[in-house]
């Protein structure tokens, strides 16, 4: 399993494009600092990346600067075994 973290300290919007990238190489990868210091919080629709789930923390509490977590999604399909 691989996994990337970086603090994005206010620059999540402006790294997006380099985590698309960089995301085809990791099953995870987690993001601190999220929230600008003063500022807006950014759109959870802005913020995904296709392929992983998205969990996020302390986006609406004050005083955090909160936390993203994205996991690689891993579909599954049903092989059914026939024995004779």
């Amino acid at each position: 399993m691989k996994i990337y973290y970086t603090n994005v300290d206010n620059s999540l919007l402006s790294k997006y494009d380099e985590l698309y990238t960089i995301s085809k190489d990791y099953d995870v990868i987690a993001l601190t600092e999220i929230k600008p210091k003063n500022g807006k919080i950014p759109e959870l629709e802005l913020l995904q990346i296709p392929g992983y789930d998205l969990y996020t923390s302390d986006l609406t509490q004050e005083n955090t600067r909160g936390t993203c977590i994205y996991t690689l999604r891993i579909s599954t399909t049903q092989t059914d075994i026939h024995t004779q």
